[in-house]
């Protein structure tokens, strides 16, 4: 109806098949034209057994040779000249398409919500036919009640309203048969059994008074293994529903103490064991007071590692025993000990780590171990074989966030003894590329980056001069990524700057650190949050470590990193590290009046373990002019005989005797002080530290000057041969061939001259002298 009007639509426009114009005709061998798709539909037609119908005319009838279609151009093109002269014709053409499209939708839900209608309906007479014969058994079992056989009755009737799913019924023969063990376990089995089968019957069982018929049942029969444990596990499922409604007694300590109780009363029962701690575990996890959680730290927290230490291959009792724990440790009771009266002890540890070890493929168990472990890894109970169960964990679930944060957070809070720090530094260092996919992996989580920079930063207690495997780390990026995608996070920056500054330890890095954008990245760190002391800290040791570098002191002179080091020293007073990092940027000299020397000599004095306090005051009593306190000196040899091995405290305690060594009134103070000696061993100690060498040569040079009994002294123990060895190790060194020459030049004498020939050193002289053009 809507194609006829004023304006007759030519017949030859419409598709024979779908009586509506065509869009884009094409032509069969017979030479008709037909919509594409409809007659591409009439060829692929199939019969009632899906075979192929054999290709005919839509017209004629008639059998086609060729399914071949071509497209009919001449028509498609006066189909659109038509429209285009006819508007209104090609309206309504729209709105036909668009009403027929509508009428087939409508029929096709008419035909699903019939299909639908007529299964319901099978499925409700399939269920009445259940129900007439089920009620026939009951009336024929209620017959057998009258005869004696109550009990019994009773019960084969529990197990047919199982089937039918009549909780009533049930919770009613536990009122009317409160005597009878057998029923009473029967029907908590059915209660448990219907909660699982369908969470929908929790309500109606909990509104029917199911949790007081379940601990009456309890309280009846308390010597009943079997009882106990389907009444626990009957609890344990209709958990969640207590909790959030606040009128089920069970939420009160009674209905708890009740299966704790039955944990007590059948310690080597499985089925007990594994339904009480999986239901104590789900009240105490959806509990909304925490009346329950108080109640177990008064009594016994540990009634949950006992069950696991009782059954360690039970993996139901693992599971929910570590999330009990999980749940209970945030409420902060936690105290550690190794005797009585605290609430937990380092031997406590030895089961969460059993778990972990015995069930490594189940996701749950290392979860809720991770966590526990991530919470108490600040006390120092945890060992480094516990240390390797989390990064197994690690490794085994990449994918779990949880796993990978809390792995993280542990490796970033671990307290060790010195002993156990050889075992973390072993185990983990050489995990590294572990904590580099974590952070790849999970680059939007900021507590993952966080902590995950914080780990890498931890290894520099048992690696303070990064001369272990964290040395070998030269891939930064992850470090990078996590900065920039966090550029206001004080937690992150930070991290990630310590991170930095343990990498820098080892100079190998720097190159790669300075390639990846690091000392930009640190002073926009600075610059982004200058008022975080300890990120404007830790940003100041990664600067300090990275100066080593040629490029990298460039990258910090020219973003400003002078001002902004500055302009934290002033925020925050100094830190233990401003004078070396100052002074390896070479402006030392230019900011020595702003700098707070004698709260360096102090600190020097109050951290005697602190490397960097250490460093600090030697850099600081080496500016110091004129005569020099004893005590100042006794500081500077306690920091040489307190870190031999470090490259940092050795160079600046020489840098400090070198300045120091100029005054003559100083000279005889460092001897007696034993100071010869110690910049000696330093010299033989470090013999590939350029900054040791080098200072150790001058020192050795203003000791000598008009004092001849250091000469006797450094000469008598070889001073000599550790100046010359100096000079082959850093032929390339313009400072410490100068030095070195200056030391020899005070030293040699008519006694020594042909000692030094004899050891090459005229040999080392002219070589310097050539390379570096030095006129001494």
């Amino acid at each position: 109806v809507l194609f006829r009007s004023m304006e007759e639509l030519p017949r030859h426009f419409i598709c024979c098949i779908t009586e509506d114009i065509m869009t884009d005709p094409v032509m069969t061998e017979d030479g008709h034209s037909y919509e594409r798709t409809a007659i591409e539909a009439w060829f692929n037609r199939q019969d009632d057994r899906g075979r192929s119908l054999p290709a005919t005319s839509p017209l004629t009838g008639l059998r086609m040779r060729s399914t071949e279609l071509r497209p009919n151009y001449a028509l498609r093109q006066a189909i659109e000249a038509f429209l285009q002269e006819h508007p209104k014709q090609q309206q309504r053409e729209r709105t036909y398409q668009d009403l027929q499209f509508a009428i087939q939708e409508h029929e096709r839900q008419m035909e699903n919500h019939l299909e639908k209608l007529h299964l319901q309906l099978d499925e409700e007479r399939r269920s009445r036919e259940r129900l007439q014969r089920e009620l026939e058994q009951v009336r024929r079992l209620h017959t057998v009640q009258k005869t004696g056989g109550v009990e019994e009755a009773v019960k084969k009737i529990i197990e047919i309203r199982q089937k039918c799913g009549d909780e009533g019924f049930v919770l009613q023969s536990m009122t009317d048969f409160p005597t009878s063990e057998s029923l009473q376990s029967e029907a908590c089995l059915t209660l448990y059994t219907f909660v699982l089968r369908n969470h929908r019957k929790q309500w109606s069982i909990v509104k029917n008074g199911g949790i007081v018929s379940i601990l009456a049942a309890m309280y009846a029969f308390p010597g009943s293994e079997t009882l106990q444990a389907n009444a626990i596990g009957a609890i344990g499922v209709l958990a969640h529903n207590i909790y959030n409604n606040r009128t089920i007694s069970i939420a009160d300590i009674a209905g708890i103490e009740k299966i704790v109780r039955a944990v007590y009363d059948f310690p080597q029962s499985l089925n007990v064991q594994e339904n009480a701690i999986w239901a104590l575990a789900k009240l105490i996890a959806h509990a909304d007071n925490r009346d329950a959680v108080d109640w177990f730290f008064d009594a016994r927290y540990d009634l949950f590692l006992d069950a696991m230490r009782s059954f360690p291959l039970s993996e139901k009792i693992q599971e929910y025993g570590c999330l009990a724990l999980v749940k209970m440790l945030p409420s902060g009771r936690f105290t550690l000990s190794d005797g009585d009266g605290d609430m937990i002890y380092r031997s406590d540890f030895d089961v969460i780590e059993a778990a972990m070890y015995a069930f490594p493929q189940s996701k749950k168990i290392q979860e809720y171990a991770s966590q526990i472990v991530a919470i108490l890894s600040n006390l120092r109970c945890l060992k480094a074989s516990l240390t390797r169960g989390i990064l197994n964990a690690m490794r085994a679930f990449p994918r779990s966030r949880t796993i990978q944060t809390c792995g993280c957070r542990s490796l970033s809070q671990w307290s060790f003894t010195e002993d156990e720090g050889v075992d973390f530094k072993t185990v983990v260092a050489n995990d590294l590329d572990l904590l580099f996919s974590v952070m790849r992996a999970f680059p939007q989580s900021k507590k993952l980056q966080e902590y995950a920079c914080s780990a890498l930063a931890k290894l520099e207690e048992t690696d303070s001069d990064g001369s272990n495997a964290i040395a070998r780390v030269a891939e930064v990026e992850p470090i990078m990524v996590a900065m920039r995608a966090f550029p206001l996070s004080a937690a992150v920056q930070s991290s990630a700057c310590s991170a930095l500054h343990t990498l820098a330890l080892n100079v190998d890095n720097n190159g790669s650190i300075a390639a990846a954008g690091g000392v930009e990245l640190i002073l926009t760190a600075m610059r982004a949050l200058p008022h975080v002391r300890h990120l404007q800290s830790r940003a100041c040791d990664a600067l300090t470590e990275l100066a080593q570098n040629d490029d990298n002191r460039s990258a910090s002179a020219a973003g400003g990193g002078v001002e902004l080091i500055l302009t934290a020293m002033r925020a925050f007073g100094q830190f233990c590290n401003v004078t070396l990092l100052l002074h390896r940027m070479g402006c030392l000299e230019e900011h020595y009046a702003s700098l707070n020397f004698a709260g360096a000599v102090s600190n020097m004095r109050d951290e005697p373990r602190s490397a960097k306090a250490q460093e600090h005051g030697c850099l600081a009593l080496g500016r110091k002019e004129g005569t020099v306190k004893s005590g100042h000196i006794e500081l500077i040899m306690a920091a040489m005989r307190a870190f031999p091995q470090s490259k940092s405290v050795q160079s600046s305690a020489c840098f400090a005797l070198c300045h120091l060594a100029v005054n003559d009134n100083n000279k005889a103070s460092i001897a007696a002080a034993g100071g010869i000696a110690m910049i000696l061993t330093a010299m033989r100690t470090l013999p590939q530290s350029e900054n040791v060498q080098q200072y150790g040569c001058s020192s050795l040079n203003y000791l000598v000057i008009n004092n001849n009994d250091n000469r006797t002294s450094i000469v008598g123990a070889g001073g000599i041969a550790l100046i010359l060895a100096a000079m082959r190790a850093f032929p390339q060194s313009e400072k410490v061939q100068q030095c070195a020459c200056s030391a020899l030049l005070h030293l040699v004498n008519e006694a020594t001259r042909n000692s030094v020939a004899a050891e090459g050193g005229v040999e080392l002289i002219l070589t310097a002298m050539q390379r570096m053009n030095l006129r001494t």
